[in-house]
């Protein structure tokens, strides 16, 4: 949005007008004063170590309480350095509270002695708790680290997000959470080991059955092993999910499709890769995905149950009453079978 000294054509509202209390607290994690006695562009502070909570806390004016939304911002650089070759992007998530839920993440462009920024949106309340969580920690001993020093955080209040239409798809590295190791470039998101989750969230999703695309290919010169025929994919959201394989390769983007169905709303499908395999020197297959989409094709078969009991109280009581209804009749069943002598099948 623009910038003014107030609020302008778009709605926006500049952080001096409209915040009460800012306040960044690194007590929580493991966090220092950033200084360089060879560059006094530095400041700010820096940590070490992946998954050091930052506390920022804000509070709004009671004028300004009508927004909804904000455009956060972080602008940071490494420190103590060097970054390794393969290193592009800082990310960083956002939660409502240090067990909260997950807002988001950004990806920050990372360099050894430039400042860059990168920003998510994310509902504004009256009073708010956001936890800053860098994820993707790269170290190896007298070669690189990866170390992030933020600068400065921002907060631009906005009527809306810009993006403001539904979208189906996200490119590799518009996830919303991690749980493991993952680097991005170039709109991509890859891991190197097995068993890292990634998230990608869809908001006021429509319930119904969804056709869940994957794209992904191998990353890495040591190539994969000729054995190795496909990625295996844990596909998951809406406490549903399906196992997929994709075809591995190491030139080009390969896709496999999953079903899911969903009950709507704010929905996270999560990607787990689980079968990696690696011989030093020899292969390594490493996935890296490049597109997630989603496309309604049917409609649910969970909503149309969860919208019965929904209705009202009774129908829990009348579906719990069918439920012990038929146990009962199988009961009456299987007892009148054993009296006659009734024998299963072997097995």
């Amino acid at each position: 949005g623009n910038n003014g000294n107030g609020n302008n054509a778009n709605g926006n509202a500049t952080a001096s007008d409209c915040i009460q209390l800012s306040k960044v607290i690194t007590k929580k994690g493991k966090w220092y004063q950033s200084t360089n006695p060879n560059d006094d562009a530095v400041s700010g502070v820096h940590t070490y170590w992946k998954n050091q909570p930052l506390k920022v806390r804000i509070k709004l004016k009671p004028a300004c309480r009508q927004y909804r939304w904000a455009k956060l911002s972080v602008i940071a650089r490494n420190i103590n350095g060097p970054l390794p070759d393969f290193y592009h992007n800082f990310n960083v998530e956002v939660r409502r509270g240090n067990k909260g839920k997950v807002l988001g993440a950004m990806t920050i462009p990372a360099a050894d002695q430039q400042y860059h920024s990168g920003s998510i949106y994310v509902r504004i309340r009256p009073a708010n708790t956001f936890w800053l969580l860098w994820t993707n920690d790269a170290w190896k001993e007298g070669v690189y680290d990866a170390n992030i020093n933020i600068k400065s955080v921002k907060l631009e209040l906005v009527g809306s997000p810009v993006q403001t239409t539904k979208k189906v798809k996200r490119n590799g590295d518009q996830h919303c959470y991690t749980n493991g190791n993952f680097f991005f470039d170039k709109k991509t998101a890859r891991t190197y080991w097995a068993n890292q989750t990634i998230g990608y969230c869809f908001d006021n999703l429509e319930s119904g059955i969804y056709e869940v695309r994957v794209s992904a290919k191998n990353y890495g010169a040591a190539g994969l092993p000729a054995d190795y025929q496909a990625f295996a994919v844990n596909v998951a959201a809406d406490g549903v999910s399906e196992n997929i394989s994709i075809q591995a390769s190491d030139t080009a983007y390969k896709s496999s499709l999953a079903l899911l169905d969903v009950r709507g709303g704010d929905t996270v499908v999560n990607l787990v890769w689980t079968n990696d395999k690696y011989k030093q020197g020899v292969y390594d297959a490493n996935i890296m995905y490049r597109q997630i989409s989603l496309r309604r094709v049917a409609n649910s078969e969970r909503a149309s149950l969860a919208a019965y009991i929904g209705q009202h109280s009774n129908n829990i009581v009348m579906l719990f009453s069918l439920f012990v209804a038929v146990g009962a009749l199988a009961a009456i069943m299987l007892y009148r079978r054993r009296q006659e002598g009734f024998e299963g099948p072997d097995f």
